[in-house]
Formats: C-alpha cells, sequence, structure tokens
C-alpha cells in the first residue's frame, strides 16, 4: 500500500485519490489491491486508470483471476466461467445475478489462467467488447484452445461498443448479456468469422492466406497423443473444409507443411547468427532452390503449370503432348515434370502419392509440391487454364528466339538474309 520515496526521503500512498478493489485468491484471502483514479484527482491526467499492488510472492498479475473466489460456486452449477476484463464488469454482473463471471488482472488469458479455471469449469466463454478483440488475443486464445485438450474456450462479443458494466445497466441488459453468453462460439469459428468478414474469398491467395492463417495457430501448438485432441483436430480441419470448400486432403497436407516450417524456423533461430544462410530468390518464390534465376513471368508461369497438374493429374497427358521438360528452366520445377511425365508414360496415376515416392532423394522439393498443390487445387476450369499456359509458353519461346536473332544481327555473327527472314517470321509474316 506504501512505498519509498526517492532518496530514501520516507514513504508515499501508492493509491492516493484511487477507489481501492481488494483483490483475493481463490481462497479469498487477501492479496493485493487495484486502484482506480478517481476523475477529480489531479493525478488523472500523468498517472494511469488503473493501479495494482507491486509483484509479491502472494501477488503475482499472470495468474491471479480477480473474483473466482465469488465465481467458482456459481461456475459449477452453469457449467462454465465467464472471462471478462476489468474489476467493475465482474461487480456488475454478480450484482444483475450473473455470478460465474472474473476477469484477469489487465493481462491476455494464460495458460496459468486457464488451468486455474479448469479447476471449477469444464467451458470458458471469452467476453470481447462490442468493437471486438484485436488478432492477437483472438490468436492467443486459439492457441491456448490447442494447447488445452481438457478445456473449451469459446468467445461471445456485446453489442454497440458496450463493455459488461455498460450494458447491464441498461433496462434490459443482464438479459442481453445472459443471451450472449448462451450463444458463444467456439474460438475457432469466431477466428473464422472474423478472417471471413476482414478477407474476401474471391482468389486462391486470398483463401490461402485465411487456411495459414488458420492452420498456423494450430501448427504452433503441441501434438498430443490423446485421443480427444486428435478428435479436436479432425473437426477443426473439418470444419475449416467445409467453410472454405476444400478438400480435408489439402489442409492436412498444408499442416503439415507448416509444422515442418515451424521446427525448421525452430532450428534456425538456435543457429548462430554465422550460420544463418539468407533466402536466396527462388525460396522468396515458393520454390526450391537450384537452377537460373526466372523473371517473375517466368516464374510465375512455370509454377502455374505445375500447380495445375499437381492438382489434376488427368491433364498431365495433353501437357505431356506440348510442353517437354526442357520447356521449364528451374531445375527443381523441371525434376518434378520429368517425374509426372514419367509416371503417365508408365501407365501410373501421375499423382502426389507416386511423387512422393520418386522424390525420397529431394524432400525440399515435395514440400515445394505440396504447396504448388494446394494453390492448384483453388483454380477453377483447369483445362482452359493449361491451355492459356501452353500458348504463353509459346509466345515466351518466340520472344526468346527473336531476341536471339536481333543480337546476332547486331553482332554481325549471323547471315543477314536468313536472320531477316527467320526473324520475320517469327514476327508472323510482317
Amino acid at each position: 500500500m506504501i512505498a519509498k520515496r526517492d532518496e530514501n526521503r520516507g514513504f508515499y500512498d501508492r493509491f492516493r485519490d484511487r477507489v481501492m478493489f481488494p483483490i483475493r485468491d481463490a481462497r479469498g484471502q487477501t492479496v493485493g489491491f487495484g486502484g482506480r483514479i478517481l476523475p477529480s484527482s489531479p493525478y488523472a491526467a500523468r498517472g494511469p486508470k488503473y493501479y495494482n499492488s507491486a509483484e509479491t510472492p502472494l501477488f503475482r498479475k499472470s495468474e491471479l483471476i480477480y473474483g473466482l473466489d465469488l465465481a467458482r460456486t456459481a461456475a459449477s452449477t452453469a457449467g462454465y466461467l465467464a472471462v471478462v476484463e476489468g474489476y467493475t464488469d465482474v461487480m456488475m454482473a454478480h450484482q444483475h445475478g450473473v455470478a460465474n463471471v472474473v476477469a484477469t488482472m489487465g493481462t491476455a488469458l494464460t495458460l496459468s489462467h486457464v488451468m486455474q479455471l479448469r479447476r471449477y469449469a469444464p467451458k470458458v466463454v471469452l467476453v470481447f467488447d462490442g468493437d471486438e478483440a484485436g488478432e492477437t488475443a483472438t490468436d492467443k486464445a486459439l492457441e491456448l484452445f490447442w494447447s488445452q485438450h481438457d478445456i473449451d474456450i469459446t468467445v461471445t462479443t456485446l453489442p454497440d461498443g458496450l463493455d459488461p458494466c455498460d450494458l447491464l445497466v441498461q433496462p434490459d441488459g443482464p438479459q442481453v448479456f445472459k443471451d450472449r453468453l448462451a450463444a458463444a462460439q467456439s474460438v475457432l469459428e469466431y477466428k473464422l468469422d472474423s478472417l471471413f468478414r476482414r478477407i474476401p474469398q474471391t482468389t486462391a491467395e486470398n483463401i490461402q492466406q485465411i487456411v495459414d492463417r488458420m492452420l498456423g495457430v494450430i501448427a504452433v501448438a503441441p501434438d498430443m497423443p490423446s485421443a480427444r485432441h486428435q478428435l479436436r483436430q479432425q473437426s477443426a480441419i473439418t470444419r475449416i473444409a467445409h467453410r472454405l470448400g476444400l478438400r480435408q486432403e489439402t489442409l492436412w497436407a498444408r499442416l503439415s507443411e507448416l509444422r515442418a516450417e515451424r521446427r525448421r524456423a525452430e532450428r534456425e533461430a538456435a543457429r548462430p547468427p554465422a550460420a544463418k544462410v539468407p533466402l536466396n530468390r527462388a525460396a522468396m518464390l515458393d520454390m526450391p532452390a537450384g537452377g537460373p534465376m526466372l523473371n517473375p513471368a517466368e516464374a510465375t508461369l512455370e509454377k502455374q503449370l505445375l500447380q495445375l497438374l499437381l492438382a489434376e493429374p488427368g491433364l498431365v497427358g495433353t501437357a505431356q503432348e506440348k510442353l517437354p521438360p526442357d520447356t521449364l528452366r528451374h531445375t527443381g520445377l523441371r525434376r518434378m515434370l520429368s517425374e509426372l511425365y514419367a509416371m503417365h508414360a508408365d501407365g501410373q496415376p501421375a499423382d502426389m502419392d507416386g511423387l512422393r515416392v520418386r522424390l525420397l532423394d529431394r524432400p525440399d522439393l515435395l514440400e515445394a509440391a505440396q504447396k504448388l498443390q494446394f494453390v492448384g487445387h483453388q483454380i477453377t476450369e483447369r483445362n482452359e487454364k493449361l491451355g492459356k499456359i501452353v500458348t504463353r509458353f509459346a509466345e515466351l519461346r518466340t520472344e526468346t528466339e527473336k531476341r536471339a536473332v536481333k543480337e546476332q544481327l547486331a553482332a554481325g555473327t549471323a547471315d543477314d538474309q536468313a536472320a531477316l527472314d527467320l526473324l520475320r517470321k517469327l514476327q508472323g509474316g510482317r
């Protein structure tokens, strides 16, 4: 309650001009205090709105839950605990008959909080204000959802930008509050809805962005062997696939990729700085390293061809008739294309399963192929798209040949008339 002044000139009241809130642990014992500055205080403009006791062995903000001593009995009846933001939100809820409400001490929900809450209820409802929570808070809740297999974490929002205290004092506020708690969404569904509102599902790239946002959080959580965790994971993949209109196999493959990327990032972070290798341009293009550096147009076209063929193995025969493997300049993509062609020529399905066996010596190429296939699954009208790709490859080949003829003419290394005739032919007889 008091603190030393600078230079040992006595002590001062840490909570002057503040409304005091005793903070008790789950057993009901007071372990600290919180203080809300009075609006009329001369310190209001230069001090924090809320001020807590200093950290002590008894008072740890990241572990304490305000109101838990009073909410625990109601939680056993309701089957869940609702977590709000502030002291007054908790007090107002209890005063209006919603006693299974608690608050964290000005910090985001932590693993320590969740473990405590689980002792008293199998479910947690996070109450976000009407302006909703930030991405960080939602992602943190989703991480906790995945790391704790024996508790459900759900989310609800309040209307019109109101916090619980403001809502509860309205005539119909208590009933609205109870209804919102009852209608809480799973944190998975809440996150999906949030992404759908902000990212239009109009392009393959946008869909992949949503998938990576969702699966990226699952990928960082420990992959626990329990049956409940596996069931929860399967349910999540099924739900995401349904909402986005994707195949579950596609999502499982992408989840495996993201987990592999996370493990690589962890290994990279553990290396000494001198051992880190900068990404080259091929890696920046989501392509395996190797081969010549391609310009953006070439890189995009070569990637699109593999995206289509990996997503639609039935098109491999058509592509083989029109585009020999050496059409591709990138050696890694050329190897993938050659293997697909070889499988087709042998009468085998030219699909990812076969490619996986043929690329055992190149796990980097297999990983790249899985990424390309994921994007390819989002492409519609694939036959028409392949036709456009074949045409564009022919145009690029013609442009390359024209440049070579012009360079030979400029350098005086070619028969002028023969070169001019060839150039005229390449230009369509003009």
